[in-house]
């Protein structure tokens, strides 16, 4: 039989919509990040390789844009939320930016992860990725990271 409670329902944790919803209202303004995807030591520009951006946030991950590169290996300008230019001049903030990860796949090639990419209101950054091929083109999944934070921006 099914039982009436009059006990109050435990508190629920914070939902990720609210957690993406204060994210956004964070980062209120628009910067956007070109792609440029080479092979060949950047000689080569690889057409219809697929970037996907994404942000960690709240512990979930969320995707902001995936595309597929021109025949000069470029994406799209892809417009990210990011916080007001204002803040770089206030003492004291020291991340006046927002940060995505970017993975570049194509095929028969090492995927890319481009780690804490840097966007900032009103400007186009670009990230240009530099594709290997796999060593016996048996289309393994290998990876390579780079971490762009903790350069001195």
């Amino acid at each position: 039989t099914a039982q009436n409670s009059t006990r109050p329902a435990p508190a629920q944790p914070q939902n990720a919509n609210q957690v993406y919803d204060d994210y956004l209202n964070q980062n209120s303004q628009q910067g956007y990040l070109k792609v440029q995807v080479f092979a060949g030591r950047g000689a080569v520009p690889i057409e219809k390789a697929v970037v996907t951006v994404t942000k960690e946030i709240g512990g979930q991950k969320y995707e902001f844009a995936t595309l597929v590169t021109d025949e000069n290996g470029s994406t799209e300008k892809i417009p990210l939320p990011a916080p007001p230019q204002i803040l770089s001049e206030q003492p004291g903030n020291s991340k006046p930016y927002a940060t995505y990860d970017v993975r570049t796949t194509y095929p028969d090639f090492m995927a890319v992860s481009n780690l804490s990419v840097p966007v900032f209101e009103g400007i186009v950054s670009l990230q240009n990725v530099n594709l290997n091929p796999l060593i016996d083109g048996n289309g393994k999944t290998e990876e390579f990271f780079s971490e762009t934070e903790n350069q001195n921006l």
